[in-house]
């Protein structure tokens, strides 16, 4: 295959180094990111006061677009990468301060910089309380969104927003912004592509690490009920599945009336030339390796004129198609199928789901694969993930699974700050703790004199996640 920079190796770009940033990107210290969580915290009783926001009806999408256009007016921004703000302050620099610890914050210089953001801020700040998020999604198929990388830099102010209220002792403020973050990674997690999926993680665990740091204060509060508030339930994979299908019908309009079998010789050269137009918008030219679709044409007509007809298609209908629309229409009705399987796995939870799910998806890759081959020489296939949403989902889940840790860990805080006996292991809890979103059974909790561990076990793509509570001293 002959590449002249296309802009599908650009979005295939996209796709793993934002797979490698979830891992990656953050800087060490307090906000690491490893599996390996460690929280030390004095007791507290779990409080009631947090509540939900009044909710309105409204869509939250319109509140994201809305910062983001704001931001996109401050930011220097190009092919997706932020340089600088214009208010001279790095993007490096902004990250530092989601490193450094609370007291070493530049106090003044970040709070300009929140002064300067702080109508796009206050925009991501309103969608919390909408009711509802539609992304209303229209780009290019199989393309990056462009409003997803400021969405993340906001992200990221709220976090540096947060840290300063921690760091003056304000908690309730710092968890009424947090809520934000929290809200929007659970829309783009919910949003109508893997990089939605994705960049909602980082936004999810950025603002963890913010919750980790926040409970580990002096005098800091409980938030089971916090948390509890939240609506994290797993929101699976299912609308990033129906948008490739999208973006494959829409991409290649003809194809729905080719499903129905009412082309003539005609609509077939039209339909060679929408595929011909694609390639050519994708910079995309297919050579020897992929040049296959004459002999998978030959190899497959038969199975595929017998299928046709077991389906109730015409004999003499089908015997007056081309050899090559015989082929799409029963290839098209198998991807059909493999989709319909697929998105039904992805309404279960995860852990219910996951051995279906991943035997659907590969049925599914496969389907979508030959389709392609035999459609555009491998164009689809290219430009899009058909086998990567157990990976993304995956992925949104082990936030989630953290989050259930963390009310574990606060289940525990109560418990002793009722009671006074520091033993975890002969705690009476009050508060009923949550199971691993990961495999659906309870944590696995172990005790070492004043500390313990919650983990999360090995599931699937899902690493084991280890959170341990070491209470600190009493003062």
């Amino acid at each position: 295959m002959t590449i002249k920079r296309p802009l599908y190796f650009n979005s295939l770009c996209v796709f793993w180094s934002l797979c490698f940033a979830y891992c990656h990107v953050l800087p060490s210290g307090s906000f690491a990111q490893s599996g390996q969580m460690h929280i030390e915290a004095d007791a507290a009783l779990a409080s009631g006061r947090f509540e939900r926001p009044p909710v309105v009806h409204e869509n939250a999408a319109l509140f994201y677009y809305t910062a983001v256009t704001s931001i996109l007016e401050e930011l220097n921004y190009i092919l997706g990468a932020e340089v600088s703000d214009a208010d001279g302050t790095d993007v490096v620099e902004v990250e530092q301060w989601l490193s450094v610890p609370l007291g070493e914050i530049p106090r003044a210089r970040s709070q300009d910089h929140l002064a300067f953001f702080a109508a796009s801020i206050e925009k991501l700040h309103q969608s919390q309380s909408r009711s509802y998020c539609d992304w209303e999604y229209s780009n290019r198929p199989f393309t990056f969104s462009p409003d997803l990388i400021p969405m993340k830099r906001l992200a990221m102010l709220i976090c540096v927003q947060s840290r300063l209220h921690t760091a003056e002792r304000d908690f309730d403020s710092a968890l009424t912004v947090l809520r934000t973050n929290l809200v929007l990674r659970k829309h783009l997690c919910s949003g109508p592509t893997e990089y939605h999926v994705l960049v909602g993680t980082q936004i999810g665990r950025m603002t963890l690490s913010c919750l980790r740091e926040l409970i580990q204060q002096p005098d800091s509060p409980n938030i089971y009920w916090y948390l509890a508030s939240l609506d994290t339930n797993d929101v699976g994979v299912g609308n990033v599945i129906e948008q490739l299908q999208r973006d494959f019908f829409g991409a290649i309009p003809l194809l729905e009336k080719l499903e129905i079998g009412v082309f003539d010789r005609d609509q077939m050269r039209a339909l060679d030339d929408q595929v011909s137009e694609l390639q050519s918008e994708y910079q995309f030219e297919v050579d020897s390796e992929w040049d296959i679709q004459a002999t998978a044409v030959d190899s497959l007509y038969s199975d595929a004129r017998r299928e046709l007809i077991e389906r109730g298609f015409v004999k003499e209908d089908v015997d007056g198609m081309t050899p090559k629309q015989v082929v799409l229409m029963q290839s098209l009705w198998a991807v059909r199928q493999k989709h319909n399987e697929l998105l039904k796995w992805s309404l279960l939870p995860f852990h219910l789901a996951h051995g279906g799910f991943l035997r659907a998806e590969t049925e599914y890759a496969e389907a979508f694969v030959e389709l392609d081959s035999i459609l555009t020489g491998g164009l689809i296939t290219r430009v899009s993930s058909p086998s990567n949403f157990s990976v993304v989902w995956s992925l949104s889940v082990n936030v989630e699974r953290q989050l259930k840790q963390l009310m574990v860990v606060e289940a525990f805080r109560d418990s002793v700050a009722r009671t006074g006996d520091a033993d975890f292991k002969s705690a009476t809890l009050h508060l009923p703790l949550p199971f691993d979103p990961g495999n659906g059974e309870s944590f696995q909790i172990t005790f070492e004199n004043k500390s313990l561990s919650v983990v999360g076990l090995e599931f699937g793509e899902l690493e084991p996640d280890k959170c341990t509570l070491q209470l600190r001293e009493s003062r």
